[in-house]
């Protein structure tokens, strides 16, 4: 009948061109209902790509970046403060506490500027994305995508705190940092907030090391 071939004529089609593209392509000409040429990825990688970098948005206001700026510089000096002063863990293996300075000048500069690079930028974004982003909400439910950034639980605080503690030597300032960014966390609901802090914290920290030497700490 008319009505089934103008059905017939709507219904969109699917090409697929590889396997892991298709390629939509509207119905037909003159009606409302047509769509442009669009093509559309099944696969995973790139969405949840996509997905991760949302949990930084939106940009911290100013005063959100101070007080993560000043709470990293809290944790830079719980670090220092606490260095030598508390009993390692049974199970917790020590820094390399490698000495740039044995390298030569070409080699010395290049090897401090991946080191900065890693401990500035890479880590703490790592970190966060994994500590404050997925596991603080993977605690308060497994589909951690539907739970908003910023809901923290008691369970998610204590046990992301704690584990943080455990991945580090030094265990106490460890704790105490990772209660501190949680607790920023839920204060801002950033993601963004907690990575600026731990970018402070780690950049004077690293300034700290070079100034003293204080290889022990990398």
């Amino acid at each position: 009948s008319a009505a089934a071939a103008s059905r017939s004529v709507r219904r969109p089609a699917t090409v697929r061109v590889s396997s892991s593209t298709s390629v939509v392509v509207g119905g037909g000409s003159g009606t409302k209902r047509n769509r442009p040429l669009v093509a559309s990825e099944t696969g995973t990688k790139r969405p949840a790509c996509r997905s991760t970098w949302r949990d930084l948005r939106p940009r911290p206001s100013t005063g959100v970046l101070a007080l993560s700026a000043a709470i990293g510089l809290l944790v830079a000096a719980l670090w220092v403060g606490l260095d030598g002063r508390i009993p390692a863990l049974p199970f917790s293996e020590k820094r390399a506490a490698f000495d740039p300075g044995q390298l030569p000048g070409t080699a010395r500069a290049a090897f401090l500027a991946v080191r900065f690079y890693g401990l500035v930028l890479v880590v703490p974004l790592m970190e966060e994305l994994f500590w404050r982003s997925f596991l603080v909400r993977w605690l308060a439910h497994q589909s951690f995508q539907e739970v908003p950034i910023g809901r923290v639980t008691p369970l998610a605080a204590v046990v992301t705190s704690g584990l943080f503690a455990l991945a580090h030597p030094e265990w106490l300032p460890a704790l105490i940092t990772g209660l501190l960014w949680v607790g920023l966390l839920r204060w801002t609901r950033s993601v963004a907030a907690c990575f600026v802090s731990h970018l402070v914290a780690n950049l004077a920290l690293g300034g700290w090391i070079l100034a003293r030497g204080a290889w022990h700490l990398w």
